[in-house]
């Protein structure tokens, strides 16, 4: 380490490089204050998205499809559940006459009103 030398011009030095240290300290506690403050902003910011399409259809990673939502003229809205061999499990219908549709596993058959007494 060196001996203090308490001259005026070692002292000017100094006191310029405390203040350019000093500055570049401010100068990051702003960059961070500001990010702060913008990530609390961007939290707080609500967006209110609509989805819409004529029907939605879910499959697995093999690309069977599992569920299908859609909106059918005569009986309205309409979800449909298939087994893995797609065949019809289950099925909700909307509208004047809501109707629940269940299909046991072992039975092969492919319309949804086969077994309800609607055919």
């Amino acid at each position: 380490m060196q001996p203090h030398d308490p001259t005026v011009q070692a002292l000017a030095e100094r006191v310029a490089k405390l203040e350019a240290q000093n500055r570049s300290f401010r100068k990051a506690f702003m960059a961070a204050l500001v990010a702060a403050s913008a990530v609390a902003v961007m939290g707080q910011a609500r967006t209110s998205r609509v989805l819409e399409a004529n029907e939605f259809v879910l499959k697995d990673t093999s690309g069977t499809v599992r569920a299908h939502l859609y909106a059918d003229t005569t009986i309205g809205p309409t979800l449909t559940f298939y087994s893995e061999k797609n065949h019809i499990s289950a099925s909700l219908h909307g509208g004047e006459e809501p109707l629940l549709y269940l299909n046991k596993a072992e039975n092969k058959g492919s319309s949804m009103f086969e077994n309800s007494g609607l055919t």
